[in-house]
C-alpha cells in the first residue's frame, strides 16, 4: 500500500438524498419536500488505482461522517 501523505486524511459524509439531485438538503425548499438525512453505519471502503479490493474500510458514525487517516 502507498500511503497517501504522511498525516493526511481522506474524509466525507455519507447522507439519504430523498429526491436524488445530489445536494445535500436537510431543509429542503419545496413546500411538504421531505428532508434529507445522514446516514449511520455505512461501510466505506477506500480503493488504490484498479485494484477491486480496497486498502482501507470504515463506518460512518451517527451523523454520517468517516474518515481515513494516515499517521
Amino acid at each position: 500500500v502507498t500511503p497517501f501523505g504522511v498525516g493526511s486524511s481522506i474524509a466525507g459524509f455519507v447522507w439519504s438524498d430523498v429526491n436524488a439531485n445530489g445536494i445535500y438538503e436537510p431543509d429542503p425548499p419545496a413546500a411538504g419536500a421531505l428532508p434529507d438525512g445522514p446516514l449511520a453505519g455505512v461501510t466505506v471502503s477506500l480503493y488504490q488505482g484498479s485494484d477491486p479490493d480496497p486498502v482501507a474500510t470504515t463506518v460512518s458514525d451517527a451523523d454520517g461522517n468517516y474518515e481515513f487517516l494516515d499517521p
